[in-house]
């Protein structure tokens, strides 16, 4: 049986401290603006957050492969610290200027973490790796959510946020004990990553992040005021909350069935699943149709972010991991963006419907792919990036300069 080695659970603990305090803030960032009477904020700061995650990830990605995982993921963890800081003095100047900071360092420890993942993970344990994390991951946003929740009571907001600020700077301390992990020398990094844009193949796998984080968006920006508007601020921290304890109780399990059934059940699994929940959700206007509807949702949050994590060192090879990742690192936070957005223009529930709908079109586009094993995807990606073509002219460069030293 194949264990998980220490280097996978120090990222995991790194991470869950780090969320801790970060997740534990965001859940009630746009809750934080609303009692102030300035909603609008909440949503706007997470939505530059996310915008520049997703235009930094080729930059982070670049980096990365220059520089490793590990420098990216340490420089990025302060700027969590600094986010939380930012929203304190109330000024609306600084937590625009804490969310571009934010957001340009989170694609720089998202991308860091997901390779380092997938680079300190053997093949046969990538899928249990990647489930330890989101529990870990999971776990740091459910305690740092209820812990608000329970410290509101008789603390103010701004005054617990100043507490969680700490914690991402411890995060920063257990980062800097990780092993490095080797890096592959990329030329042109930003030629490749331009090339894996144009990929048809990879686009239509790009889709499932899409799809996730357009899910979590509602989640993170919507479910929140829904859950205000039909039974009141109080019964926020606890329904949140659960979006978390299935990923707790299942991802690790997701990502060991995922390693002997293979990654396609799974992801079959997770469409089903998010479709029940966003029609639960649609048609709730009782508290345990709720619970029903996030349950069923977070199990969809815990088979596909675990999924997602090892998939792209699935479908990838040593030279274009990197700008895969970033790739579907930039989609993920489009899709984030989107449903922020729709949060915002959609009236009400019809979200939920809007969310179906772009569900419904994803499966359309990504489904034909999957009649392909991984193996062949990863050929075809890499012949539509004109790697293959490369790799023989390189091949036939060095048996000619092989055939000159002999002669």
């Amino acid at each position: 049986m194949t264990k998980i080695n220490s280097s996978i659970k120090l990222l995991a603990l790194s991470f869950f401290i780090i969320f801790f305090g970060y997740n534990g803030v965001q859940q009630y960032v746009t809750v934080f603006f609303a009692e102030k009477g300035m909603l609008s904020v909440g949503f706007y700061s997470l939505i530059i957050i996310y915008v520049l995650l997703s235009l930094c990830s080729p930059l982070a990605g670049a980096f990365v492969s220059k520089y490793g995982p590990k420098k990216a993921m340490v420089l990025a963890s302060l700027f969590y610290a600094l986010f939380i800081l930012s929203l304190l003095p109330g000024s609306l100047s600084l937590v625009y200027l804490g969310s571009a900071l934010l957001g340009i360092a989170a694609a720089f420890l998202w991308n860091g973490q997901n390779v380092y993942l997938i680079k300190a993970s053997t093949e046969n344990s990538a899928g249990k790796s990647a489930g330890l994390f989101m529990v870990a991951l999971s776990s740091s946003a459910a305690a740092g959510i209820l812990t608000i929740w329970y410290l509101q009571q008789s603390l103010s907001l701004a005054t617990i946020f100043l507490i969680f600020s700490i914690l991402p700077f411890v995060g920063f301390f257990l980062l800097l004990t990780l092993p490095s992990v080797p890096t592959e020398h990329v030329p042109n990094k930003f030629q490749l990553m331009k090339r894996s844009l144009t990929s048809p193949t990879a686009f239509r796998f790009s889709l499932l992040w899409f799809g996730l984080a357009f899910v979590s968006g509602l989640a993170l920006g919507f479910l929140p005021i829904d859950i205000k508007n039909l039974f009141g601020i109080h019964l926020i921290g606890p329904l949140s909350t659960l979006f978390y304890v299935m990923p707790i109780l299942f991802s690790y399990l997701f990502g060991k069935v995922s390693d002997k059934l293979g990654r396609k059940p799974m992801i079959i699994l997770s469409f089903v699943l998010c479709g029940i929940s966003l029609i639960i959700l649609s048609l709730a206007t009782t508290l345990w149709l709720m619970i029903l509807g996030i349950i069923i949702l977070t199990t969809y949050y815990a088979a596909t972010r675990t999924i997602t994590f090892v998939l792209v060192g699935d479908i990838s090879s040593p030279q274009n991991l990197g700008s895969l990742t970033s790739q579907f690192w930039a989609v993920q936070n489009v899709g984030t963006v989107a449903a922020l957005f729709t949060a915002i223009i959609i009236p009400g529930k019809n979200v939920y419907l809007v969310s179906l709908g772009f569900l419904v079109l994803s499966a359309v586009l990504l489904f034909p792919i999957l009649n392909h094993s991984l193996p062949e995807t990863r050929s075809i990606i890499e012949k539509e990036m004109g790697l293959v073509m490369e790799n023989q002219n390189l091949e036939i460069k060095e048996q000619n300069l092989a055939d000159i030293k002999q002669n």
